[in-house]
Formats: structure tokens, sequence, C-alpha cells
């Protein structure tokens, strides 16, 4: 019986596909022997460490030992022994989660979920396999790969969104999702958006400005209130004046231009 050892790195053909740049193509390996766990780092640019510290031979590790690969990536854990959890799926009943689906094998798949909060999604010797969505295409997965709750899976023509695998949101701890985004460098916590949760707030009327009227998707534009307060009134009042005064003073000319014209007349 051969020993389990696993290729970890960003190429497609490792044992564990890790979609990410900041992790070498092979960048480590795990083996198991009879004392336990083994770790290796492959040459990798980033380096693997253990407990912070950079490796630089062969060392052994548990399931909850905290590996990193470079400073953002936590080692996904590949082996159901020692897995914190484990949830399958596929067409058959005795999954933990079914999928009804006549592209999708009876037992297609697997989620391993690590103590540090990794999802590593395992293909069961499926018929049609299983792909991870990287952009707009879907690369097919050799054996595993790290997944996060925003990934897509195809199973044969179907479409799984992780997100939608009821069973791995169940509990808490690690395996919660926002730990398993933050474990895999996204960092952003995942879920169903709110309803409502993308109105707009209305900002807070300006000091001595009223407020604007709320308005309605399909609404006219609401036009701004207008202040005819004596204050208001009063600020424009100055011009008025003035162009009063020069309209009243124009009609005083040009009556005392005719008083004088008719004045002439009467003399000539």
């Amino acid at each position: 019986m051969s020993t389990p050892e696993w290729i970890f790195g960003s190429s497609p053909q490792c044992d564990v596909w890790i979609p990410e740049s900041t992790v070498s193509a092979e960048h480590c390996s795990l083996r198991k022997t009879s004392q336990g766990y083994v770790l290796r780092d492959l040459g990798s640019t980033n380096g693997t460490f253990v407990a912070g510290s950079r490796i630089k031979g062969p060392t052994p590790i548990e399931p909850e030992t905290q590996v990193m690969l470079g400073s953002l990536i936590a080692l996904p854990w590949p082996a159901e022994d020692g897995a914190s959890r484990i949830v399958r799926f596929g067409r058959s009943s005795e999954n933990d989660f079914v999928i009804d689906s006549t592209n999708v094998s009876s037992f297609h798949g697997r989620i391993i979920v690590g103590h540090s909060g990794t999802w590593v999604v395992c293909d069961l010797a499926s018929t049609n396999g299983i792909g991870l969505r990287q952009g707009h295409r879907f690369h097919v997965i050799r054996k595993a790969a790290l997944i996060t709750p925003n990934d897509t899976l195809l199973l044969g023509k179907t479409e799984l969104r992780v997100q939608d695998i009821t069973p791995l949101f169940r509990g808490a701890g690690p395996a919660s999702p926002a730990a398993a985004a933050k474990a895999a460098g996204g960092g952003r916590e995942p879920g169903r958006r709110k309803q409502g949760s993308d109105r707009r707030r209305s900002s807070p009327p300006l000091p001595g400005r009223a407020a604007m009227p709320a308005q309605r998707a399909g609404d006219d534009p609401v036009p701004p209130p207008v202040d005819a307060s004596p204050a208001a009134v009063s600020s424009t009042s100055p011009i008025l004046g003035l162009i009063g005064s020069l309209w009243w003073l124009g009609g005083i000319a040009a009556l005392l231009a005719l008083v004088l014209y008719g004045v002439f007349l009467a003399f000539a």
C-alpha cells in the first residue's frame, strides 16, 4: 500500500491545486508516515512557514498545526484523517448534500474542512469530473483544489455555487464562511445580501436647509422646496430696490423733459 502524499501548488497538475499568485507552481509537499505527517518546502519563492518560522527541511506537523504558504495562504488540509469536518455531495441520498441531476455521480465529491478554516474539494472518481471557475472559464480539477465560499463548481453540466452547499455553513468555529474566506486570503465575509441592503442612505439635511421629500422609484424628480420666509425675500430686496429706484428716476426725467419742451414751445 502506497504512502499518502500530496503536492501543493498553483499548477493545476498538483494534487492540491491552489489558484493563488503568491503560491509557487509546486510549493510544498505533505506526506503521511507511521509517525505522523511530514511537511517539506519544494523550493518555493515565498516559503512555507510553520508556527511563524520558515522551514528548511522535513518538518513534522499535526492537522491542527498553523502552516502558511507565504504570508497569505493557509495550508489546505487534504486528508480525511484530522479534518475538522467532511461534507460529501452527489446524486445519492446518502450524501450530506444531494444534487438531483443526471450529470452528477452518485458520490461525486467531498469537501474537507481543515482546522484553520480551509476548504478543499476532492473529486471521488466521478464520471464527469469537477471544474472550478476561474474568470469566465472552468478548469478541471485533477484531484483536489482549494476553494472559498465565493467559488462556483461545475459538475458535468451542472453549476454549483459553494455558498449553496448548506451543510458547510452549519455550526460555528473555524469552518464558518468568514473564517474560510480569510484563511483562503479573501478577507471578506461571504453571505447572501440582505433584502434592501443595496439601497442608498439618505444624507441628513444641511444646517439651515429644509429636508428634501422622499422620492420613490419611477417618480418624477422632486423640485426643491421654495422658502418664502421674510428673511429669504429680504435677501433679494437690495437689488430689487436699486432697480426700482432707477426706474422711478427715469420716469421723473422723462416727465421733466416733456415739461421743458412745452415751455420752450410756448415762448417760441
